[in-house]
């Protein structure tokens, strides 16, 4: 198992060091296994399994192919990409389980909180459209006509 856990380091590029520390033990641990003066425990199995989603048959056995196959690779994937927590792996999971009904519920929901947040887009002519002239609609008019004044013949037709 000690050369299939470098097999792994390898393919993944990764030093001694950033194995470790995605795995949350020492350099020297991963050297210790890796030369087999040190029998990894049953759940370093299984963090290495699920951390860089590696065939559990593979890594004790030999068996089968190294990396793991199954529902949730692209899920895995998302979450290594965004370094997302189990927590946060968990929510993007049950989300997706749910029925389309009650993602677009939540959906709604989470956009109306977010509304105040996030600035139009270009794609959405209407919102750019509304943001670009909300200061002129909520202006007094008294600002308009006295900003005006300065120009003379421009006061006029705003009379008008």
């Amino acid at each position: 198992m000690n050369e299939r856990i470098r097999e792994i380091r390898s393919y993944l590029n990764m030093n001694m060091e950033q194995f470790g520390n995605r795995l949350d033990i020492s350099q020297s641990t991963v050297s210790m296994i890796e030369s087999g003066k040190r029998k990894p425990s049953s759940r370093l199995i299984k963090s290495i399994c699920r951390e860089f989603r590696i065939n559990e048959k593979w890594l004790t056995d030999g068996e089968g192919e190294m990396l793991a196959s199954g529902r949730y690779d692209k899920l895995d994937a998302l979450c290594d990409e965004y370094h997302l927590d189990d927590a946060g792996k968990l929510m993007i999971q049950k989300f997706i389980e749910l029925p389309p009904e009650d993602r677009a519920v939540i959906i709604k929901y989470v956009q109306s909180i977010a509304a105040p947040f996030i600035e139009p887009s270009e794609e959405d002519p209407e919102a750019v459209y509304k943001k670009e002239h909300s200061e002129s609609v909520t202006r007094p008019a008294s600002y308009v006509l006295n900003s005006t004044a300065a120009t003379g013949d421009e006061e006029k037709k705003v009379a008008e």
